[in-house]
This record gives C-alpha cells, sequence and structure tokens, in this order.
C-alpha cells in the first residue's frame, strides 16, 4: 500500500511525500490491525533519503468473513480518527 500525502494549501496538490506499507504485514498482524504507527515520509522528487516529515497513522484489513474489530483511540489523546 502506498500512501502518498500532498499539501493542498501551498501550492495545488504538491507532493510532500510518500510511505510504504506491505499489506501483508498489516493481515498478519493481530486483528488485521496496525495501530498508531509512526513512519517517515520520503519524496523520489526531491532528495530520497530526506525524510520531508512524519506520519501517524492506523489500518485495519478485513474480508467480510473476518471479525471485525473498531479501531481504538489513541491513550491520553482527544479527537477521533479521519480517513
Amino acid at each position: 500500500m502506498k500512501i502518498c500525502i500532498k499539501d493542498s494549501k501551498v501550492f495545488k496538490d504538491s507532493i510532500i511525500g510518500y510511505c510504504n506499507q506491505a499489506l501483508l504485514s498489516v493481515y498478519q498482524a493481530k486483528d488485521h490491525m496496525i495501530q498508531f504507527k509512526w513512519v517517515a515520509l520520503s519524496n523520489h522528487s526531491r532528495d530520497f533519503q530526506e525524510i520531508q516529515g512524519f506520519l501517524k497513522f492506523s489500518v485495519q484489513l478485513a474480508h467480510s468473513k473476518d471479525k471485525q474489530t473498531t479501531l481504538e483511540k489513541e491513550e491520553g489523546k482527544a479527537g477521533g480518527m479521519v480517513v
């Protein structure tokens, strides 16, 4: 899975950076879910080795026959999640 973060306010849809997450690692995790994972964002059109920012995300993969699990809120943090 490739995640692309864009800045739509400064320059129209300018790309801040990308990160990749293997779907197999998500599906093999408990409840087919990874929560509150920090990843570094890089941008191939700039210096690939330079970190452009960080992203914390949660993801769950579920088949229609899988038990549905609710993503939890991070302890000590207010607010919900945006997908």
